[in-house]
């Protein structure tokens, strides 16, 4: 029975392995890429990605970089996107119940506001504004970003996975295979799966060497019999299999499963069928490729003019000081060192290296950063984003994918701290609640339809100066929608905006109001028309001549 499930065991492990492959064979051709971008841009990712995780004796990080332009601009942008759009000292997200037509109660807008209180709480009490910058900085340069999130007991871990360890599979919509690997002490495995899990040769092994590294692979995948509403883990849709492939031949270490898939990913643009996605940074490379090596050559020109080779005659050898007040002694003037004419013309590179920096500026936006930073000075940022927004126009495909992004990461991070989330309030279904970001970035992107919005009504108020007798095309415009439309897109605080009764029950009251007035003011008409009846006619007038 034994020797069947090693058998068994060693069998999945095999075809673990063949996919991993594949999956490896796959990805191959973003390597290239990634190792020029983690060299220029991300030195954190460098280790892993040219080396491997072998650090060499004589690493230093950056060492393959001679122009820090690009890495400067990259580190802006990041940061431009993290700050204008998910700032940690203020609120970015609110919570609102999507139900056309339906007004929330008092307790429904309590539960919103408690639920937005408890996920600032989860974010602030762990990594996770760390991470959300990690993510921004991989996704604009690698392309794809896999995010794992796990609950710690009182609070929870955010981790990004690197490219190095991971294997994706899927297609241009989803990614419905990962393949995630690590080095672990042996001393941590019998800590994670039990020492029953280990082979019975691992086991005399954990006994002398319990820091003995091996390589854990965990394989997620949906399964084929997967069926709808088990509870048990070896049935449910995505299976989770932790396996040791160089243990004894192969060992299974835990199976066990997922409902929804377990990561989330972040891919910048997906081309074609390709799982791995493109980045900004690989937009810019080949510029950044020229611009290093233009700073390279630089350099290399700079040392040539400012410390030459120098030609010295046979007899002065060990004699030089060419150093300030270097002295040196000699018979014959003939015999003087020299520095030597290389032949080389050195060309000015100053301006081709301002034109590609101003290239990889414009990838990175740069301009559009530096003038938010700066926006305290003259106008607010948001004012600025405001003026701006045909530039906000070219963030709207990422800032669509990355609100997307973060709302799958905000579920997540309310389903593992359901614990500690608000009770939700009889009656109340939570699948119809949506999030609305408010960061200004994303509410600028929102501004451009308001500002459509505004354009339109600027036009009809002057069409309707211009023609006579239009004023009845206003009728066309539901006014209310376009206030409602604002008011929410500003997000103006609840506590502000009427709800539809009161404002009912205000226009009900005003109607009553103005028809009071307009009795009183018909009544005062006819007693005046009483009071002149008691008159005599002016003589000469019509009335006389009734009168005769």
């Amino acid at each position: 029975m034994i020797a069947e499930e090693i058998t068994k065991q060693r069998k999945m492990v095999t075809e673990l392995e063949a996919w991993y492959k594949i999956l490896e064979q796959k990805k191959s051709p973003h390597k290239a890429v990634w190792e020029d971008i983690a060299k220029y841009l991300l030195p954190e990712l460098e280790i892993g990605l040219v080396h491997g995780f072998q650090v060499p004796a004589d690493y230093r990080p950056g060492a393959d970089c001679y122009d820090g332009s690009a890495r400067n601009s990259h580190k802006l942008y990041s940061a431009g996107v993290f700050g204008y759009s998910m700032n940690p000292g203020s609120r970015w997200f609110e919570a609102e119940l999507f139900k056309p037509g339906y007004t929330p109660s008092k307790r429904e807008k309590m539960f919103l506001d408690d639920l937005e209180d408890a996920l600032y709480f989860e974010f602030d009490n762990s990594n996770f504004y760390q991470v959300m910058y990690e993510c921004i900085s991989m996704a604009a340069g690698l392309g794809t970003v896999s995010l794992n999130v796990s609950d710690e007991g009182d609070k929870l871990y955010y981790e990004t996975r690197h490219p190095v360890q991971i294997q994706l599979g899927g297609t241009k919509k989803a990614i419905d295979v990962e393949f995630y690997e690590k080095d672990v002490f042996l001393k941590d495995i019998v800590k994670e799966y039990g020492i029953e899990k280990l082979p019975i040769s691992m086991k005399e092994t954990y006994k002398s060497s319990p820091f003995e590294i091996h390589r854990v692979k965990i394989a997620v995948f949906e399964r084929d019999d997967w069926q709808q509403g088990f509870v048990t883990a070896d049935k449910k849709k995505f299976a989770s299999v932790h396996y040791a492939p160089t243990m004894d031949r192969g060992t299974v270490l835990k199976i066990s499963g997922f409902d929804s898939f377990p990561d989330d990913f972040w891919r910048w643009r997906v081309d074609f069928e390709n799982v791995w996605a493109s980045s900004l940074a690989g937009d810019a490379l080949y510029d950044i490729r020229y611009l290093n090596a233009m700073g390279k050559s630089s350099l290399t020109q700079a040392q040539l003019i400012s410390d030459p080779p120098w030609v010295i005659p046979e007899s002065m050898k060990g004699k030089m000081r060419i150093k300030p007040r270097g002295m040196m002694y000699y018979r014959d003037h003939t015999m003087l060192p020299k520095p030597l004419s290389t032949g080389i013309n050195y060309l000015p590179l100053d301006k081709e290296l301002e034109r590609r920096k101003n290239i990889i500026d414009n990838h990175y936006m740069v301009a559009f950063f530096t003038m938010l930073m700066q926006a305290q000075k003259t106008m607010t940022a948001t004012e600025i984003l405001e003026k701006k927004s045909e530039q906000v126009a070219v963030l709207s495909p990422m800032l669509i994918i990355f609100t997307d992004f973060l709302t799958r990461v905000i579920d997540r991070t309310h389903n593992k701290a359901k614990s500690r989330m608000p009770k939700v309030p009889p009656g109340m279904d939570i699948r119809k609640i949506k999030l609305r970001f408010i960061g200004p970035l994303p509410r600028a992107r929102q501004k451009l339809q308001e500002q459509g919005i505004l354009r339109t009504l600027q036009a009809l108020g002057e069409s309707m100066k211009l023609i006579p007798g239009s004023e009845q095309s206003a009728d066309y415009v539901n006014m209310d929608e376009i206030t409602k439309h604002i008011l929410k897109y500003d997000s103006a605080p609840a506590r502000v905006v009427r709800e539809d009764r009161e404002v009912e029950e205000i226009r009900r009251i005003r109607a009553e109001l103005a028809a009071q007035q307009r009795q009183i003011e018909a009544m005062q008409a006819q007693g005046q028309a009483y009071g002149n009846m008691n008159q005599a006619p002016v003589p000469g007038s019509p009335a006389e001549a009734a009168i005769g």
